[in-house]
């Protein structure tokens, strides 16, 4: 269930973040990274925010107070100003700050709606070190805390009207303390304060105490009672947005200024891209992608800003295992090139993020879902890993293609790997429904399991005989009938009137009652 509500979404990102990951051990980035989340979730904290998500090095998080979101920005950069001045801290931290106020529609662990897009767009053209603003913040904000520097209006692809944008400076004061003279927001994660504060009462808290009390027995129970485990994945289904993606007939010209400036007339020559990508062709076939890597070097020199570039620069990194790299690539190239969704190797490649960047692959794919991408999604319902497996089909049933799902290998790879055995159970009736000879291999799987793991599975003991069983009569009835068409007539005479009985698995007995059938 999801909520209306006017917030101020803030948009965090670090900057340069790739290269660092790139430059350093794995332990020693991950140690900056939790360095980062500690430092702005105490802020957040602090001024009320609520965080929806945290994407490696990025946040997404909500605030009620447009005013609280200026201050809480201002906070995170200066306490980030303290941490990068200690000696110890070799490896420096530097963000960027994006916020827009609007509508959006808040469910209990995302938030969508056009104010969402328009401050992650802004967040994507922030400087270094900048807290910049939309002008919905600025007029519903208290004006009297924060020093703001008019940007000017600029326009945002989807958005038909320009919007003002304005840079937070440092908090308005009379007498500034010499203290804090070097912080580039005067100190602000020492001095300021959240504009709105909650006030405590013991009736807040008798009633919160209440609420929490029944919500758990309610969870208690209907966990024990009414949940039956296949929800379980469900309870893990990534929420996104489907939406066409639009492109823009004509390119946008942004008004410039002296602290913001931008070109955003896209340089996409076909000539020179269908150049590339003939040379590129016979690369990504032989898996060359040093050369490759070589190649988009040369080109980019001279164009800079062709898209094609970027996806062939992210097909290498995600052959190199940088995943996070390439799908940052694919973004951009998508965001700039939506008709780059129709490239076979790049819905691929995105449908296998799903297993390493699970947010933002689903999302990319729901925005830019396309027929190749489609494809793609298909086959990865009928393949190994439970999470790549149903983000996959979760996609699929969402925006209206069913009929893509492998039930089959959905259904295989499901009674393979999950470990209840209730899931396990309805995988078994399912395909046991399908009746598809493919399954037989991992039904037999089941049945010839150790007797450790036939102890803890007993309750799949009937069912998966019962399976079994059927589809190997299905996939003997079938002998008979291409041999009957090649019979001649007098094979037919010597077995006139052969009743129709299903074949039974060599080495098995038939049924009492089939055995009966036959006495009588």
């Amino acid at each position: 269930m999801s909520d209306i509500e006017n917030l101020t979404i803030m948009f965090t990102d670090i900057v340069g973040f790739s290269n660092m990951v790139a430059s350093l051990p794995r332990t020693e980035s991950e140690r900056v990274l939790k360095q980062h989340d500690k430092i702005l979730q105490k802020v957040i904290k602090r001024f009320g925010g609520r965080t929806i998500k945290s994407v490696g090095d990025s946040f997404l998080v909500v605030y009620r107070s447009p005013t609280d979101a200026v201050l809480s920005a201002m906070a995170m950069q200066d306490s980030l100003c303290e941490y990068n001045n200690k000696e110890e801290n070799e490896h420096k931290i530097i963000i960027r700050i994006a916020l827009n106020t609007g509508e959006v529609r808040l469910t209990s662990n995302d938030v969508f709606g056009d104010a969402v897009n328009i401050a992650a767009r802004l967040e994507s053209r922030t400087p270094a070190g900048a807290i910049l603003l939309t002008e919905s913040v600025y007029l519903s904000m208290n004006k009297n805390e924060v020093t703001l520097k008019e940007l000017g209006k600029h326009r945002f692809k989807g958005i038909p009207q320009p919007i003002s944008i304005y840079q937070a400076k440092h908090k308005k004061t009379e007498n500034p303390n010499p203290l804090f003279a070097k912080y580039p927001y005067g100190g602000a994660h020492k001095q300021l304060k959240p504009a709105s504060r909650n006030i405590f009462t013991f009736g807040k808290l008798f009633v919160g105490l209440n609420a929490a009390i029944i919500t758990a027995f309610v969870t208690w129970w209907s966990t024990i009672n009414y949940m039956p485990g296949i929800q379980q994945i469900e309870l893990d289904k990534v929420k996104v947005e489907y939406r066409t993606p639009t492109i823009d007939a004509t390119p946008q010209i942004i008004v410039s200024s002296n602290d913001f400036t931008e070109d955003n007339i896209i340089g996409f020559e076909p000539d020179i891209t269908g150049e590339i990508t003939e040379k590129a062709k016979p690369l990504i076939k032989d898996k060359d992608y040093e050369t490759l890597r070589e190649l988009v070097s040369r080109y980019e020199a001279d164009y800079p800003d062709n898209d094609y570039l970027k996806v062939l620069a992210a097909h290498a990194d995600m052959f190199y295992k940088n995943y996070e790299a390439s799908i940052s690539g694919y973004g951009l190239a998508l965001e700039s090139d939506p008709t780059l969704a129709d490239d076979d190797l790049l819905s691929r490649n995105l449908v296998r993020l799903l297993e390493h960047q699970r947010l933002k692959a689903n999302r990319m794919l729901a925005r830019y879902l396309s027929p190749p991408m489609i494809s793609s999604l298909g086959r990865r319902t009928g393949q190994s890993g439970l999470r790549g497996r149903y983000d996959a089909f979760y996609l699929l049933i969402d925006s209206g293609n069913p009929e893509k799902v492998d039930k089959v290998g959905l259904n295989i790879w499901d009674l393979r790997e999950l470990q209840e055995c209730s899931l396990k159970k309805v995988a078994i009736k399912e395909l046991k429904r399908l009746n598809d000879p493919k399954a037989l291999p991992a039904l037999k799987e089941v049945a010839n399991m150790g007797i450790w793991k036939k102890l803890r599975y007993t309750c799949l003991r009937n069912d998966v005989k019962e399976a079994i069983k059927q589809l190997e009569g299905k996939g003997k009835d079938k002998k008979p009938k291409v041999a009957k068409s090649n019979k001649t007539e007098e094979s037919k005479a010597k077995v006139p009137n052969k009743p129709k009985v299903s074949e039974e698995p060599k080495g098995q007995l038939q049924s009492t009652d089939e055995a009966k059938k036959e006495r009588e």
